[in-house]
């Protein structure tokens, strides 16, 4: 059974980069609470300033692909000029609610702790759609469609809304109709 390769990230060294950069002006800091040395700073609370920006870098810049300038205005990372900021706490509000309510609801699941992350869909590309055939089949293999597809099922029941359902990419890449969240 093999697994899908990720993409070459181009902008890896970029990022890294500008995390030294930000690592630097924030010297002494990197341990103390990131929302209180961060503004704007909305979802991912509770980690440090480390923390946050090797999650930053590692997860999401890697698992989209992207650079930070698909969220942020370099030089003004709290600004909220770009739609693509909220699109991602949204996401994180999405994967959370899924590995904390949804996952743990499905009986039989052949984990201790069935989880996703940004990487689950996206797999280096930031529209997660551009790996629908490839992400179906690695679903089914690694859980099985009657997971994937009892996701889709449970969510749809309990959020009732056609927006939050069609944050579940994979769950409709099973049966070759994708459903596309990106704008």
């Amino acid at each position: 059974m093999g697994m899908l390769a990720m993409p070459v990230d181009s902008f890896a060294s970029e990022r890294d980069r500008l995390m030294k950069d930000v690592l630097a002006h924030y010297a002494g800091k990197e341990t103390m609470p990131a929302e209180s040395v961060f503004k704007n700073l909305k979802v991912i609370k509770g980690r440090t300033v480390d923390q946050v920006l090797h999650m930053m870098n590692m997860g999401f810049g890697r698992s989209l692909g992207v650079r930070c300038q698909h969220c942020h205005v370099l030089g003004h990372w709290a600004d909220e000029d770009k739609h693509t900021k909220q699109i991602a706490r949204d996401l994180m509000t999405m994967s959370a609610r899924i590995n904390d309510e949804l996952l743990p609801a499905i009986k039989n699941i052949k984990s201790d702790k069935p989880s996703i992350n940004c990487g689950t869909c996206h797999h280096g590309i930031a529209p997660p759609g551009q790996w629908a055939d490839g992400l179906g089949r690695t679903a089914r293999r690694a859980w099985g469609a009657s997971l994937v597809l009892d996701v889709d099922r449970i969510h749809r029941a309990r959020a009732g809304s056609p927006r939050v359902r069609g944050l579940i990419f994979c769950t409709n890449s099973i049966d070759g109709s994708p459903d596309h969240l990106w704008p």
